[in-house]
């Protein structure tokens, strides 16, 4: 317990000093900012305070904390238009002293216009996370990034740091705060920051009553600030979640989804059967001149 106070105490500082301190650098990885997992890209990439699988490494590693076993997850991008290429995969395992999460991002543009022709351009992003929980309701999480570049044989590196925080006011309302790459850079450059606040609330016992068959509500919201720019980003997300062994002899979950991610349209479902989980999410263009066409992400979880 005595390390999960330091620990606490210095992920705290770090928080503290990556808002105050005001970067100044140009946003040279776009990937990084896209989201992983069709759940949570689904749901308007609200899913600060709700991070509830391995993906929570992206969103906030202290979501890690609630995780209760081996879970390996994936995700495949479909249609995003110029021939980008944009897939992830990633590992969590439980330990005595925490969760320890190992992921990787891949990101590829093919044929990127430039002044001596067109050429490739390949991104790649290596984390290790850790999530625990520090008091009864309160979690908190770490994560290191390495990022590589290679483009027309030459490489550039970087690295970056995330932290968050999770909070649970009650068991059906959390709060949930992350910073990314409070403290990175990428080569000769500086990386802006990105806050994001976020709560989730599950209305369950409610509609419990009328429809013996819906498992789970979870609404959530989410406030984005990047360093560099002066517009707030806001999402919102619905996941409605139905058990059909409540009403039939099929042991399985399946979930509708619907989001807005600043003020582009998402939506999805998933499919829930024994230690599988599939989800799929669809999102809009949100490139200024719709030049990247509209995307589908397929997932799939595995827990053990």
């Amino acid at each position: 317990m005595k390390m999960k106070k330091i620990l606490y105490t210095v992920l705290v500082g770090l928080i503290v000093v990556g808002i105050s301190s005001w970067l100044s650098a140009d946003d040279e990885l776009p990937y990084i900012r896209m989201g992983v997992g069709a759940k949570a890209l689904s749901m308007g990439s609200a899913f600060t305070a709700i991070a509830d699988n391995v993906t929570a490494s992206y969103w906030n590693p202290a979501g890690l904390a609630n995780i209760d076993c081996f879970e390996l997850g994936s995700m495949y991008s479909a249609n995003m238009g110029l021939d980008r290429e944009y897939n992830y995969i990633g590992i969590a395992r439980i330990f005595s002293f925490g969760t320890l999460a190992l992921s990787w991002i891949n990101a590829g543009w093919k044929d990127f216009p430039g002044t001596n022709g067109n050429y490739d351009i390949m991104d790649n992003n290596l984390s290790l996370s850790y999530g625990t929980k520090l008091f009864k309701n309160f979690k908190i999480g770490l994560s290191a990034k390495a990022y590589t570049q290679n483009i027309v044989n030459e490489t550039e590196s970087g690295f970056g740091f995330d932290a968050g925080l999770l909070y649970e006011l009650h068991p059906q309302v959390s709060f949930g705060f992350m910073m990314r790459d409070f403290v990175s850079s990428f080569g000769d450059d500086d990386l802006p920051y990105q806050a994001n606040v976020g709560i989730a609330v599950k209305p369950f016992n409610f509609y419990r009553k009328n429809l013996a068959f819906l498992n789970d509500i979870a609404i959530a919201g989410d406030v984005r600030k990047e360093q560099d720019e002066s517009d707030v980003i806001f999402g919102l997300g619905l996941d409605l979640a139905f058990d059909w062994k409540a009403v039939s002899d099929i042991d399985a979950k399946t979930s509708f989804r619907f989001g807005s991610n600043d003020g582009n349209f998402t939506t999805g479902f998933g499919i829930l059967f024994n230690m599988l989980e599939f989800n799929y999410a669809f999102t809009t263009d949100t490139s200024e001149d719709k030049i990247f066409e509209d995307s589908h992400r397929l997932s799939l979880i595995m827990r053990f």
